[in-house]
């Protein structure tokens, strides 16, 4: 996670000088793991978990960043493959969560 998470830092660092708030939606889960795949459930939530130990350690993002945890709730919704979900799930997450936020 070091080398995704110095990638991470640099996007944020560079959209925080044009953007006065941004919002990070975690990573979501797979409904179970399989070898196939990298991404376990246990991997997501180490990857989320230091990716808000990382904004939560710098006063600049921290003040300026939502971080939206939807690992646990996409364990419950139809995925499209291994770890995205179904295409009603993002757009219910835009309308109902996203949009209301900007406004």
């Amino acid at each position: 996670t070091g080398y995704s998470l110095r990638n991470v830092k640099f996007l944020l660092e560079t959209f925080s000088h044009v953007c006065e708030h941004m919002i990070w939606i975690g990573n979501t889960a797979n409904k179970k793991d399989d070898d196939k795949y990298p991404q376990t459930k246990e991997l997501m939530k180490q990857w989320d978990t230091a990716t808000k130990r990382m904004i939560e350690a710098e006063p600049t993002l921290r003040d300026m960043m939502t971080f939206i945890e939807v690992r646990r709730a996409a364990l419950r919704w139809p995925h499209a493959d291994h770890i995205h979900l179904d295409d009603a799930w993002y757009k219910k997450l835009g309308n109902e969560l996203l949009i209301p936020l900007i406004r």
